[in-house]
């Protein structure tokens, strides 16, 4: 993250973190979050909030950033970890041979 990320990060957020109770509370008010709106058992939408019209795409492009370091490639191994277990929509779909 260089220093003009995270001077837009602290005006976008301000200096006191104590308003947020934890990492969760701020990637929700950066509407990093997917919403969780679900009905009697059936899901409605999973979309990620329009939240954050700055920060949110600052943020995700820090996240790419990280995710390519090659001097630190601990978020780039921790990426590969989590991505090589999720099911896509089109791997989940059965052959339509």
């Amino acid at each position: 993250m260089t220093e003009l990320s995270s001077t837009i990060v602290l005006a976008e957020t301000g200096v006191n973190m104590s308003i947020f109770d934890d990492a969760k509370h701020l990637c929700s008010w950066c509407g990093l979050s997917p919403a969780n709106n679900e009905s009697a058992g059936k899901k409605k939408s999973v979309r990620i909030a329009k939240a954050g019209d700055y920060l949110k795409p600052l943020m995700v492009q820090c996240a790419l950033a990280a995710i390519k370091n090659k001097k630190q490639p601990y978020f780039a191994i921790k990426y590969r970890r989590i991505k090589k277990g999720v099911v896509t929509k089109k791997q989940s779909l059965p052959s339509q041979e």
